[in-house]
């Protein structure tokens, strides 16, 4: 495997609203460790955030000798 894994895109969203992450290496698949806090398209990276809290979203790309896995935490605020 050669090139990098490394999630791209902000950290903090409102809940009720989305955002979209990114990564440079393609064929990934997305997901989140708490879909009670955010959920993700597991192809399109796209975060929506659900109630008030903290959540690690996870891009996981399978390569030759393994599996490469890039992690980002994000925060979801409660709207003014």
């Amino acid at each position: 495997f050669s090139g990098s894994v490394g999630i791209a895109g902000v950290s903090n969203i409102c809940r009720a609203a989305t955002t979209t992450l990114t990564d440079s290496t393609s064929g990934g698949v997305w997901s989140s460790g708490n879909t009670g806090v955010a959920a993700v398209g597991s192809l399109s990276g796209i975060v929506s955030g659900i109630t008030a809290g903290t959540v690690i979203i996870s891009y996981a790309l399978s390569a030759s000798c393994g599996v490469a896995m890039a992690i980002k935490a994000m925060t979801i605020n409660n709207t003014l």
